[in-house]
């Protein structure tokens, strides 16, 4: 029998996250989840998405630290969160549950 070779691609999700509809609909649906885990993760996507070396500058800090803050190890602080969120134009806003 003859094996057949699949193809695979990475997939990073950072990629995808081209306008701020991306980045608002991908947390918005992530948040709506309520994961901590996949929250962490989304964050770090959509500051990858926008370069994580010049939000790190921003926010005076390293690349490497804002990297490690948002890994799967990683406990960002609050207020990290939201400097950081709001370094790519996201603001927290709080949403009564249906």
């Amino acid at each position: 029998m003859k094996k057949t070779k699949i193809k695979v691609t990475p997939w990073d999700t950072a990629e995808l996250l081209e306008t701020a509809e991306d980045v608002k609909a991908y947390l918005s649906y992530t948040f709506e989840e309520g994961d901590p885990e996949m929250i962490k993760v989304a964050i770090k996507n959509v500051l990858r998405s926008k370069g994580m070396a010049e939000i790190a500058r921003k926010m005076k800090t390293t690349r490497t630290n804002l990297n490690k803050a948002f890994s799967n190890v990683g406990n960002p602080s609050f207020r990290s969160t939201i400097t950081a969120l709001d370094h790519v134009g996201i603001t927290l806003q709080p949403k009564a549950r249906a």
